[in-house]
């Protein structure tokens, strides 16, 4: 249900997956006078079976909440399924997969470097090194990736460690194509599986005697079944998506016990994964064509799917971070991220809108978080009880604004409404009237599309806390402390950062905190302490009833699926 929920028997049926995964890796470094050189490699093999009966019971799907209410109604009024379609409600779309669950496929990657940290001055290093990456499953094998990096510290005389560290890089990133995703296009190929996609069925919600919604038994309101069949077929150019990042960064030693970091990120990254409809209604060429209704490139084949490599993002990172160690009684740690990310796919698993200009849906990013903000730390009280607090706060994230329907034939549900006026009374019912403004469901050609990703969710908030009381027991241990390094080379890390595509992950600090060799801890832990309720993405379906509201929660870190507040108590035995 568009916008609103999933319901019914298991669509994922029965899976069984069975893998051996090997893997081999050799790291060595070598010290030459001033230059530390690493080189070595990793391979990688992952033999999977796996039997997959995804959407064997098929899947309707409806324009919108209210269609279905309607539709529910006018069926326990006795209406047929051809009266309800006449009257222009019952479900848009019903797909179900047939054919053979088993696969077998085998994975390789490979990736050898070699690497040089060339301390050009006592308080200088220059970093440079190459990294090659290939896999099977797709025919590029030229994945050369650079890496060029540079550290310089500056202190008082007789100072063991700089004050200030800048370290400047640059490197090239790549992206596998998983084997999900090898997998994916070789199941649905037509031989060995075949989706049949049939719009505007008679069957709903009728199942045969097998009791199941196969192909054989549901028609098209037209009363005719449709023969074409949705395959993934395999892309003989494809790519490897790469990262290009630079980043800078400043370090400052504030205090013996407080340090100050400044980063700067930029990253680009080309050949991103899309998933297009390359036999799609073709597009208008003149206003008011309707594209649904257009001619396919072959009018004898259905839906066919291909990942693209033709994406790219764009992201500008301002990262700062700070901490504060003084000794076991108090540690301390803030992290603060403003980010700016743009891009026109979210990934290989998302469908462009217009199969023949990806570029429309270039705008802001699922990850386009303008700010995000981390805090927590570890206080030691007396007694042995300690407090760990973590602060999570983010700004809302950017999500897409679409009509619920397939306007354009392509039988994916992500087309965008236009901006329109005239909505109120006695206005047509494509004209519809939101929070936002008034937008046109059924667009044509000439009409202005609302952006991609035009609706901000709300902003979150968690404040979590662990409390805990130690007691040791054993032996005293014997303590070390770790001194503050150099200016090391080396470059920056793969792209996302704290406020890219990942983040850090939340917890709170655990292990043995006392001076024993044994020791129990008994912790309370609470997860969003303030119950701040944090909701999930919000509805972006135009003629939902619900449209901007979000009808779950946002998950973790901020809660989890089932609740918004959660309290474990735990008990931990370190030795």
């Amino acid at each position: 249900m568009q916008g609103a929920f999933i319901s019914g028997p298991n669509s994922t049926g029965n899976q069984n997956d069975a893998q051996n995964s090997y893997e081999l890796q050799n790291f060595t470094a070598i010290t030459a006078g001033s230059h530390l050189i690493k080189f070595g490699g990793r391979l990688r093999i992952t033999q999977d079976n796996n039997a997959d009966t995804d959407n064997f019971n098929g899947q309707f799907t409806f324009a919108s909440l209210s269609i279905y209410q309607n539709t529910i109604a006018l069926l326990n009024a006795g209406e047929t399924p051809a009266m309800i379609y006449a009257a222009g409600f019952g479900p848009k779309q019903y797909s179900v997969v047939s054919g053979t669950p088993a696969l077998n496929e085998t994975y390789v990657d490979i990736e050898p470097y070699v690497q040089d940290d060339w301390k050009f001055r006592p308080n200088i290093t220059l970093s440079y090194g190459l990294r090659y990456e290939a896999q099977n499953g797709l025919g590029d094998h030229h994945d050369f990736a650079p890496r060029l990096g540079a550290a310089w510290g500056a202190g008082a005389k007789g100072k063991k460690a700089p004050i200030v560290v800048l370290r400047a890089g640059f490197g090239i990133f790549y992206d596998r194509f998983t084997q999900t995703l090898v997998e994916q296009q070789e199941r649905l190929n037509g031989v060995l599986q075949t989706q049949t996609t049939i719009t505007d069925p008679n069957c709903f919600p009728t199942a045969n005697p097998a009791g199941d919604y196969g192909p054989s038994t549901c028609l098209a309101a037209g009363g005719a079944i449709s023969a074409l069949g949705t395959v993934y077929q395999n892309n003989p150019n494809l790519r490897t998506p790469y990262t290009m990042q630079t980043g800078i960064s400043v370090e400052r030693q504030l205090t013996k016990a407080a340090n100050l970091a400044v980063t700067y990120l930029n990253s680009r990254g080309v050949h991103q994964y899309v998933t297009t409809n390359i036999n799609a209604p073709l597009p208008c060429t003149v206003a008011g064509c309707d594209q649904a209704t257009q001619p396919r490139p072959n009018p004898s084949a259905g839906d066919i799917y291909q990942y693209q490599d033709e994406g790219i993002f764009k992201q500008n990172q301002l990262i700062v971070n700070s901490s504060v160690r003084m000794g076991t009684k108090l540690s301390l740690f803030g992290y603060y991220t403003l980010n700016f990310a743009k891009a026109d796919t979210a990934g290989p698993n998302t469908f462009a809108s217009d199969a023949y200009d990806i570029s429309a849906d270039y705008g802001p990013t699922p990850y386009d978080i303008r700010n995000r903000l981390f805090l927590g730390g570890t206080i030691g009280l007396p007694y042995s009880f300690r407090l760990s607090p973590f602060v999570i706060a983010q700004s809302g994230a950017p999500y897409n604004v679409t009509t619920g329907a397939d306007n354009n034939g392509d039988s994916i549900f992500n087309d965008r409404p236009a901006f329109a006026t005239g909505c109120g009374a006695g206005a047509p019912l494509n004209l519809v009237e939101t929070k936002l403004g008034c937008f046109n469901t059924a667009p044509v050609f000439g009409d202005t599309l609302v952006p991609y990703d035009y609706a901000l969710s709300p902003g979150r908030f968690s404040f979590n806390l662990r409390v805990s009381k130690s007691f040791g027991f054993g032996a005293k241990k014997e303590s070390a402390n770790a001194g503050l390094g150099g200016p090391s080379g080396g470059t920056f890390g793969r792209p996302g950062g704290g406020g890219g595509r990942g983040g850090p992950g939340g917890g709170f600090g655990q292990g043995n905190p006392t001076n024993r060799r044994f020791g129990l801890t008994f912790s309370v832990s609470a997860q969003n302490l303030f119950n701040n309720v944090n909701v999930a993405t919000p509805v972006g379906i135009v003629t939902s009833p619900i449209f901007g509201e979000a009808n779950g929660l946002a998950g973790r870190p901020f809660s989890t699926t089932t609740a918004n507040r959660r309290l474990d108590l735990q008990v931990l035995f370190s030795f």
